[in-house]
């Protein structure tokens, strides 16, 4: 009997518009479920995913989701998941803890190199070790300091980050609120607060409970041999027998009346409330229902000038708009979400009643067509190019594995949600049939659903400080209850856990990890077709690639133009393009229009410098994606964005430079390390000092300043804009970038000409700024419980000459010294080094980090850890591989065509990146001790950024000059 045999086809179908085939079979002897997409895409997908309903907030999903990837079976290292990030050319390699599932995705364009992870994948998740070492690394444990108790842990400090974070907050109370009664109404990431409930043996138990086959959903995507996938399914599946799994999600009985409820949340001086109206809308089977709803949403709120949202941010209530709940997040009972960051808690009844005037003027009197269009339009081009509503930098198979669990994990047809065009026919043919389709949803499914709830966010600046009193003194009632035989019990584990994370990995164990070897990755670089040409005063660059039909625009200025005083007004003034209006429409017609006649518009800035000459290249982009039939329209939009905008709209501006101010805010304390990683450039070297005047923490005191200036000077603003539009959009400076196939491209080269006309044409004046970068270590403090922590130099001051061997000693850092260091022993979330060839700034960061001075200790230790170690040929072999694959990562083509601009952009030749690869191909043990005498002037002459909260910055022993940010 063959594998395939042991299968038994459910379903199949043909999705054209995927240009796939679907399989959905179930594993006859365990009732496993596998769905096999069979297409052409290099780029191959594996995942397996279980239902994982917790039932308290300890973490053990999440904890379990690290901890299975601390050796297996077959593999009995620490942790073979690091070793394949440092040895593998895989495209993706993660694990995802979500509400009611856990999902284990993979991605290899190399098929030997996919086969191999996947393996590991399917030894890690069915016969992990589990050992008690892991679950105290990866969950929690305590330790003796002196006379006290102290918690460490990955997962604790990286939960201790998402309560640091707002949104993560509002988003946890929003589903208590409304699933008070099942699985959603509990953090599956764990509440620091209560992850040390969880015991070694709950944890065992878990697995042993949901991580079995007859829970299991296999999904392989991509053109790998559809009969092998049997195979290797087979040799795992067939090990076990059926077995009764109870992890099906249960329903959470319907309100018969909305719920209030209030909490507080950690925050900084000065910021105010935040305030979500939710609705739990129900299970929804009926695929071309799913699918209206994500248009419905979309309609609302998925633009600034969707009526929802521009409702409620025309109220100035509060400073900006958030959606906590989206019908695109994959629950068994759909839900979705409207309220305000920055409002006053005391408005929280005048913001339920805008929000249902608004809707119930939305039912009685109507969507406009221009909105339904849009909203349909939007949709369904990001389900084409399987990205998502929104965007993704997920793989297309993984996209498509994550859209189908939404029903499968529920016993419904998963091929069903993927196969997008009909069911979105049929939606288009339920409007035409019922032209108040949408109307009649937002009456049922919001104005007429008692299952709501009201949740008000109150600040409170000292909540932290609470918090960490509390679990003092929960530590210190633990410490007085232990006699002297349990005390040395923790010290004698402490010890046993350090001397695991210490002691590596024997040679014997390496050697079981399947790998590739050099001589099975191509020795020349991939290039891309690429045409240069003049049109008129402007450069054109294309790019003949197969798109799907889609084309793909990318408009490049040049912000050298503008004098320094309007360099900053780059971000907002390259938003107010698409979203402040124009002469012929206002914002809202002007967005509906973008999103019903192309696949998105966006802007986006970039900033670093010339490979050979040392200038600082600087672009404002402007990127379009539609399909061939819309460029002429795309062009068209594009064209009134930038030479017809209505700059001079003061309150809509306003509205967009508070969307920045409070976006950024936002992001601070989920992006430290980004933060961080760009002060440090932005004090080494002149391209960073831009980038962070354009993009940093500069930029947002530049946002700060410019809210209060549009009140008190905005003739002055105007003309600020107006100059720095003027500049900017300059034919002169212009590089267009086309990505399609070249027969695509004959039928609108005339449209992009017409287009290039149009644009004004002045020479170019480049303003010669004097860039200011003063190096000096500083603090940057935020409410928050945890810390980024950074150190670093520009290399190339300090007399180092550029090699690519330090591309592979980065790779080996990261995913080895820096990973055991600063993530396994020192409990941060996340560990790492990055080079920027273009500037020279070498950067150690951390991420989600409970330390300070022990980090930046560990960072100088790399010096002598580099001079001593010893590596196999074997082991600088893997790495090289990794290196490698980084370099030369599949994308997709639209993404080959933009990488393809910014090469041009910086002189980066084919053959300079040839003789990169090769460099990194050739490297030796020896590159390794010579890079630690560079890395030994970065320890005496780096300079260190930390952000995290005052009292961490403070009680450091590190010379910090110490600014608030939060």
């Amino acid at each position: 009997m063959s594998a395939k045999d042991k299968f038994k086809l459910l379903r199949e179908q043909e999705i054209p518009e995927l240009r796939t085939r679907g399989y959905l079979y179930e594993h006859i002897k365990t009732g496993a479920q596998f769905l096999s997409l069979v297409n052409d895409d290099k780029n191959k997908v594996f995942g397996v995913t279980f239902r994982t309903p917790p039932t308290d907030s300890t973490g053990v999903a999440h904890i379990m989701e690290h901890s299975v990837l601390n050796g297996s079976r077959k593999y009995p290292l620490k942790d073979p998941f690091k070793q394949l990030i440092g040895s593998s050319v895989n495209t993706f390699l993660n694990a995802f803890t979500f509400p009611d599932k856990t999902v284990y995705p993979c991605a290899s364009a190399h098929i030997k190199d996919f086969y191999n992870i996947v393996d590991v994948y399917l030894d890690t998740v069915f016969y992990p070790v589990l050992s008690r070492e892991a679950f105290m690394q990866e969950g929690w444990h305590y330790e003796v300091d002196g006379d006290a108790l102290t918690y460490k842990g990955v997962v604790f400090n990286e939960m201790k980050g998402s309560y640091s974070d707002p949104k993560h907050i509002a988003n946890n109370y929003a589903m208590n609120s409304l699933f008070p009664d099942t699985t959603y109404g509990v953090d599956s990431g764990g509440d620091p607060a209560r992850i040390p409930d969880l015991t070694y043996e709950q944890f065992k138990e878990f697995h042993d409970t949901y991580y079995h086959p007859s829970n299991s959903f296999a999904y392989f995507y991509g053109d790998d041999d559809p009969e092998k996938r049997f195979e290797i399914l087979e040799e795992y599946l067939g090990d076990f027998d059926r077995k009764n799994i109870s992890s099906e999600i249960a329903l959470q009985v319907r309100f018969t009346e909305p719920s209030r409820s209030k909490h507080s949340y950690p925050a900084g001086e000065g910021d105010k409330g935040i305030v979500s109206i939710n609705w739990m809308i129900g299970e929804i089977k009926d695929v071309v229902l799913r699918h209206a709803l994500v248009v419905l949403g979309y309609m609302l709120t998925g633009t600034p000038g969707s009526p929802l949202r521009k409702a409620l941010i025309d109220s100035q209530l509060g400073d900006d708009f958030m959606v906590t709940l989206d019908p695109e997040d994959e629950l068994r009972q759909v839900c979705f979400s409207a309220g305000l960051k920055g409002i006053d808690p005391g408005d929280t009844g005048i913001l339920e009643t805008l929000i249902f005037d608004t809707l119930e003027k939305l039912a009685s009197e109507g969507l406009d067509q221009e909105s339904v269009d849009a909203g349909l339009n939007a949709v369904e081009f990001s389900l084409r190019e399987v990205d998502g509503v929104g965007g993704s930098a997920f793989p297309r198979g993984l996209n498509l594995c994550l859209q189908s669990l939404g029903m499968w994990l529920h016993g419904l047809d998963p091929i069903e949600m993927l196969a997008f065009e009909k069911p979105l026919n049929e939606l288009k043919q339920r409007t035409k049939d019922n032209p108040h389709y949408f109307e009649d949803l937002i009456q049922k499914y919001l104005l007429d659903n008692t299952h709501r709830s009201t949740v008000t966010l109150t600040p409170n600046t000292t909540l932290f400080e609470t918090q960490a009193k509390q679990e003092v003194e929960r530590l210190e009632v633990k410490y007085n209850s232990l006699d002297d035989s349990e005390k040395e019990r923790i010290i004698k584990e402490e010890a046993v856990l350090k001397k695991w994370q210490e002691t590596p990995d024997t040679q014997e164990d390496l050697a079981k990890l399947p790998a590739l070897t050099l001589t099975d990755l191509d020795t020349k670089i991939e290039t891309v077709p690429t045409q240069l040409n003049a049109m008129n005063d402007a450069q054109v660059l294309f790019h003949d690639l197969e798109t799907n039909g889609i084309v793909y625009i990318d408009l490049g200025f040049d912000m050298s133009t503008l004098p320094m005083h309007l360099l900053s007004y780059c971000n907002v003034l390259s938003t107010a393009f698409l979203e402040v209006g124009t002469s012929k429409d206002d914002y809202v017609s002007f967005m509906q229009r973008i999103d019903a006649l192309t696949g998105g518009i966006a802007t986006e800035n970039m900033v670093t410098k010339h490979s050979t000459n040392g200038t600082i290249v600087s672009q404002v982009f402007m990127n379009g994606r539609a399909l061939a039939r819309q460029v002429s329209d795309m062009l068209a939009l594009m064209r009134d964005a930038l030479l017809h905008v209505r700059l001079d709209n003061k309150e809509r501006f306003k509205q967009i430079v508070t969307e920045a101010k409070v976006g950024f805010e936002t992001s601070i304390v989920d992006s430290g390390h980004a933060v961080v990683g760009g002060r440090l450039r932005s004090m080494l070297s002149e391209s960073g000092w831009i980038g962070e005047q354009v993009g940093g923490i500069d930029q947002l005191q530049f946002v700060r300043a410019l809210l209060k200036r549009i009140d008190t000077d905005w003739e002055g603003v105007l003309k600020d804009l107006s100059e720095a539009r003027q500049l900017l959009v300059n034919q002169s400076s212009l590089i267009v970038n086309v990505t399609c196939s070249y027969a695509v491209w004959r039928g609108l080269e005339s449209h992009v000409t017409a287009f290039v006309k149009e644009i004004p044409s002045t020479p170019v004046v480049k303003q010669g700024w004097h860039a200011a970068p003063v190096p000096a270590s500083e603090g940057l403090s935020i409410p928050a419980q945890v810390n980024f922590v950074g150190k670093g130099a520009n290399l190339y001051n300090l007399g180092y000459e550029f090699d690519a061997s330090i591309f592979v000693i980065v790779k080996f850092l990261r995913s080895g010294y820096l990973w055991d260091t600063v993530r396994l022993q020192g409990g941060a979330y996340g560990g790492f080094c990055a080079f920027d060839k273009q500037s020279g700034v070498f950067s150690f960061l951390s991420y989600r980090d409970p330390n300070t001075s022990d980090t930046i200790a560990r960072y100088d230790a790399v010096v002598e850890y580099l001079r001593t170690f010893e590596l196999s040929d074997a082991d600088l072999e893997k790495v090289k591989i990794a290196t490698v694959g980084d370099l030369g990562k599949y994308k997709l083509p639209d993404e080959k065509g933009r990488a393809a601009l910014i090469r041009h952009l910086v002189g980066e030749t084919d053959e300079s990146r040839q003789e990169t690869h090769d460099q990194a191909f050739n490297t030796t043990l020896k590159d390794f001790h010579t890079f630690a005498d560079t890395l030994e002037k970065l320890n005496k002459q780096g300079i260190i950024s930390i952000l995290g909260s005052e009292s961490a910055l403070k009680s450091s022993d590190l010379d910090l000059t110490i600014t608030n940010v939060l």
